[in-house]
């Protein structure tokens, strides 16, 4: 990895808890992220690297060891104004839990939970993207005060957007190039990405002693 010259992040968050009624209870969190990278060059001969960041000043590369009979050239590629990988733009988390007494002891719950995120960079070179998703997610339990079960729905609306992935050298695709000089080699980049739990339900049952 390349350490970038410098970058900045400007930020505001947003978090509100209200409970209007006995048992009721409501919380929102909003965050708003802008993100870019105000100086990052450096320099490289890798053509899958040249080719994500889309430009190329050639100078003359770092010796090599045992010297080369031939000149040497590499790229300096400019990353500068690229937003920073992994950063969404803004995100929210939403939720809302009721509890209601029942007879004796018992109550019963009722829950929401939402998250959203935006668009997100899987690297510096920002050439590939992972899509803006939102979750819900639904519980339903009976309480007392020795335990308690609690049926859920997870990714209520079966989202199969991709959250998560990175990109590796696809090396079946490595050609070797020898003419004209000097030699060297390229590479196709690959992605591997994780594929989101589909909607999922189920009781979880816990005891106190």
């Amino acid at each position: 990895p390349v350490n970038a010259g410098s970058a900045h992040v400007l930020g505001m968050e947003l978090e509100l808890n209200w409970q209007p009624l006995d048992g009721l209870l409501l919380n929102l969190g909003y965050t708003q992220l802008d993100t870019e990278y105000d100086q990052f060059v450096q320099d490289t001969r890798s053509a899958s690297n040249i080719a994500r960041a889309g430009n190329c000043a050639v100078v003359p590369a770092a010796p090599l060891n045992p010297p080369s009979p031939t000149p040497q050239f590499a790229c300096t590629i400019d990353l500068s104004g690229k937003r920073l990988e992994g950063a969404p733009t803004s995100s929210l988390l939403a939720g809302l839990s009721y509890v209601a007494p029942l007879e004796g002891e018992l109550s019963v719950l009722y829950g929401l939970q939402s998250t959203y995120q935006s668009k997100r960079y899987q690297s510096e070179f920002n050439d590939l993207a992972f899509d803006a998703f939102w979750l819900l997610n639904f519980n339903l339990g009976l309480l007392s005060d020795s335990w308690e079960v609690i049926a859920y729905m997870d990714n209520a609306t079966d989202d199969d957007t991709i959250k998560s992935g990175f990109t590796a050298p696809d090396f079946d695709s490595f050609s070797f190039i020898s003419n004209p000089p000097p030699s060297t080699f390229v590479t196709t980049n690959m992605g591997f990405y994780s594929l989101p739990d589909p909607r999922t339900v189920g009781i979880r049952a816990s005891f106190r002693f």
